[in-house]
């Protein structure tokens, strides 16, 4: 992938993919990440306790391909837990500037991390509060 701007067909790819996955894996929150120097990758926090979040692979797996497009694939994708670093960062971040959606942030540091460049997703209104169960990946009702 061009190690440069996140481009719209990208984000938009990764948006279509996002709607695939919500349907049926809750998502506390989803952004694009370009270390310095690196190139793009997709962390998807699930809604779902820290020991069942890589459970939703199977379900990223099957959006993807759902979403057929040639130039997104699951290897963009990370799936992180709410308790890593970035996952943190975001959250603060969303509670620092509650309501904002669709952030371009450019010559940022995630928690010490930096980055060249990040574009956070708009929240998912049905992932709300994180769920307590250590069962399978929580999914939506059909």
């Amino acid at each position: 992938m061009d190690p440069g701007p996140l481009v719209m067909g990208l984000r938009d790819a990764g948006a279509k993919f996002l709607a695939e996955l919500r349907k049926q894996v809750s998502v506390r929150a989803a952004f694009w990440v370009r270390p310095e120097g690196g190139d793009w990758t997709l962390y998807v926090i699930p809604d779902l306790p820290e020991d069942d979040v890589y459970d939703a692979l199977g379900e990223v797996h099957r959006a993807a391909a759902a979403v057929g497009d040639p130039d997104f694939d699951t290897y963009q994708v990370r799936l992180i837990g709410s308790d890593e670093r970035l996952a943190k960062e975001v959250a603060e971040y969303r509670r620092r500037y509650p309501g904002r959606t669709r952030l371009y942030l450019s010559g940022w540091s995630f928690n010490g991390y930096p980055v060249d460049d990040a574009y956070l997703y708009p929240e998912d209104p049905a992932a709300g509060t994180p769920a307590t169960s250590s069962s399978r990946a929580r999914r939506r009702p059909a």
